[in-house]
């Protein structure tokens, strides 16, 4: 009896052998030609052919945009005096930081009650993809519907139950609210504070950043370590990890656009038909209550930027003869247009300044388009830069 562990085959990219006998049988069952190379191997080649395939498309994009574009090397050294760089968080991605919100949910492991709460009741395709858009899209019917069940579990129809046992039951229905607005900020900055720099000597930007100022998305200070910006050029908009001895840690800011949830009223939830008399008047009330609790989740979860822009306008003021913005890594989601509005308004010269932004897929080249026409920048003032 032939041994089915016996190796067959060797791989034409390494030399391993491969393939057993009984992986033989099935492809030969199902008249397949036998492979060339090892698993490994034949991953490795799915993988090139991916990248070749994604490096024609964006080459297809680039041909078809109505941008320059350049490679980085070509980029001009920045004046400091006149130049503004913006950084978000594919720049911590180039430089090997997993800092992504699909790492951020890794770590919280797949049996955790926030991610739970997070992937069941924010009612989103891919809450990952964008996690502070997602914040706004609360499931706020799924907790409505629960809420007569609560009721009941905690006796609060009983015309004898307290007042006590109403808002148990209200605060039950609407617990994955709760779980969010509590754990989130804690679970989030327990993950900032643990992104490291795989190796600080990789520095594909070093001909391209200089000691300017900086406006940095991220809640790392990886620009300083890695590229020297002084602290003082750099405002970090949505607050910094970076522990100071003695002072209270920053509050790190995440949250969606302000009036991007509904989670205010009732709205168009309909109580149950069956339920009527005394029962219907506590679920109504009950019903309220849950919605302003979850006008307070709303309230957490927003990003209110124009209290933020205040609290740094100094740093924006100073911006009003920059003739040149360096943007290299940031997603231009709408959520964070309200910083680039301002950063526009106070220039003096907006109509000549040059914008250079970091660029690596087609999909980067739609979002500058949609970005560049809210916020009035002509094609001839763009140049994207090849990272």
């Amino acid at each position: 009896m032939t041994d089915k562990t016996d190796l067959l085959l060797k791989c034409i990219d390494c030399g391993d052998d491969f393939f057993t006998e009984g992986e033989r049988d099935f492809y030969l069952s199902k008249d397949l030609h036998m492979p060339k190379r090892c698993k490994p191997c034949r991953g490795k080649k799915k993988a090139r052919f991916k990248q070749e395939k994604e490096r024609i498309e964006f080459e297809k994009a680039l041909a078809a945009s109505p941008y320059k574009y350049i490679e980085k090397s070509n980029l001009l050294k920045t004046e400091p005096d006149t130049s503004l760089f913006i950084i978000g968080n594919g720049f911590d991605l180039m430089h090997g930081v997993k800092s992504s919100y699909y790492s951020f949910r890794d770590t919280l492991g797949k049996n955790n009650s926030l991610r739970f709460a997070l992937e069941t009741y924010l009612n989103v395709e891919d809450l990952w993809a964008d996690f502070e858009d997602a914040l706004a899209h609360i499931d706020r019917d799924a907790m409505f519907g629960v809420v007569d069940m609560w009721l009941d579990d905690f006796d609060a129809y009983n015309p004898d139950a307290q007042a006590a046992d109403f808002f148990a039951a209200v605060d039950t229905a609407t617990g994955p609210s709760q779980t969010i607005t509590q754990d989130l900020p804690r679970r989030f900055r327990m993950w900032v504070e643990s992104l490291k720099v795989p190796d600080l000597s990789f520095r594909p930007l070093i001909d391209v950043i200089s000691n300017s100022k900086t406006l940095n998305f991220n809640y790392t200070e990886f620009i300083e370590d890695l590229y020297g910006v002084d602290k003082e050029n750099i405002c970090y908009i949505h607050g910094c990890r970076r522990k100071v001895k003695y002072q209270q840690k920053e509050k790190l800011i995440l949250g969606h656009v302000p009036g991007a949830g509904d989670t205010g009223s009732v709205g168009d939830y309909r109580l149950p038909k069956h339920k009527s008399g005394y029962k219907r008047y506590m679920m109504e009330a009950a019903v309220e209550t849950a919605a302003r609790n979850l006008s307070w989740y709303d309230d957490e979860t927003t990003k209110y930027s124009k209290d933020i822009i205040k609290g740094h306008q100094e740093f924006f003021d100073e911006l009003s003869n920059v003739s040149q913005i360096i943007v290299i890594g940031h997603s231009l989601s709408p959520v964070d247009w309200d910083y680039f509005k301002e950063i526009i308004s106070v220039n003096q010269k907006k109509q000549d300044v040059e914008w250079y932004f970091s660029c690596h897929s087609p999909r980067n080249i739609e979002s500058i388009k949609v970005f560049s026409g809210a916020m009035g920048i002509e094609a001839e003032q763009i140049t994207l830069f090849i990272t």
